[in-house]
């Protein structure tokens, strides 16, 4: 089982997010708006499972998963892309 990261996370910075937007090919419009946002993620974790809520002022998603567990995931805010994950790890990246 993984750390208990259950709580409310804001963003405290996001050096060079902007180049690694850009590195994955993202759109230019979504790179100027995602480094000037400063996201909140709200974690809710019972044993391996996992929702992470996020607010922003450009956009407010959702996210659930299972640490071990395969699933497909759409890339909604960026481009589109639907990939297949396993989080194995919980690692907090914040992109949007």
């Amino acid at each position: 089982m993984p750390v208990d990261f259950t709580g409310k996370w804001e963003l405290e910075s996001s050096e060079n997010l902007e180049n690694y937007l850009k590195a994955l090919d993202i759109d230019f419009a979504i790179c100027k708006i995602a480094v000037h946002l400063t996201p909140t993620k709200t974690f809710i974790q019972d044993g391996d499972n996992l929702v992470i809520k996020t607010q922003s002022a450009f956009k407010s998603y959702e996210l659930s998963f299972t640490i071990g567990v395969e699933k497909e995931e759409l890339t909604k805010g960026f481009d589109k892309r639907m990939l297949k994950v396993n989080y194995l790890y919980l690692i907090f990246v914040i992109l949007l």
